[in-house]
């Protein structure tokens, strides 16, 4: 089944410059054969496609680059390699500039593992994972707190119990060398004084 063709999605790509134009219409072309079934729509300003009533991909042409939207952890892991040589953003967003050869069987991919996301449900149990990973990281910096705490604790207590009355010179405070000297000032001290 074809993708259904939206007029807003060909408008906004009418809009773009002739060298950007050519190459979203490109980008356009690989997005509706890789998600056979899915439905073109402007969601937030930009073309999407949706599968299911469920936005699967974003594409959207700037000054000098277009992007795909969003990148999952899931698809991010899985084509790392793929995706090296891109800009890509902590909130999931991946750059192509216009100048750079299309990457037209990355941008399927991408498209198809969204596609298993989104009808899988796939998103929610990725995000679902990472909560678990992140209270997992919690309790393991919990416990080491709580172990440094009681290590700390335990020397405390064992100074507690150690006698008084030994110290060494290393814990005791340096003393000035002129105050050596029991309690008397230094003599250039008292010249001074006395003048």
């Amino acid at each position: 089944m074809a993708s259904w063709s939206d007029p807003a999605v060909t408008a906004y790509i009418a809009a773009q410059p002739p060298g950007p134009r050519r190459i979203l219409n490109r980008v356009r072309t690989v997005l509706r054969s890789a998600l056979p079934g899915a439905v073109e729509a402007i969601s937030y300003g930009i073309p999407a496609f949706k599968l299911g009533g469920k936005v699967v991909v974003f594409f959207a042409g700037w000054k000098e680059h277009f992007a795909l939207y969003p990148i999952s952890a899931h698809v991010e892991q899985t084509l790392a390699k793929e995706m090296a040589p891109y800009e890509q953003s902590k909130r999931g967003t991946i750059r192509f500039d216009y100048d750079d050869r299309l990457p037209v069987h990355l941008i399927a991919r991408i498209a198809k593992l969204r596609a298993a996301e989104t009808v899988a449900g796939g998103a929610v149990s990725i995000t679902q994972a990472q909560t678990k990973a992140k209270a997992k990281a919690k309790a393991k910096a919990k416990a080491k707190a709580k172990a440094k705490a009681k290590a700390k604790a335990k020397a405390k207590q064992a100074a507690a119990k150690a006698p008084a009355s030994r110290t060494s010179a290393a814990t005791r405070p340096a003393q000035h060398p002129a105050r050596k000297r029991a309690g008397k000032q230094p003599a250039a001290t008292k010249r001074s004084i006395d003048r």
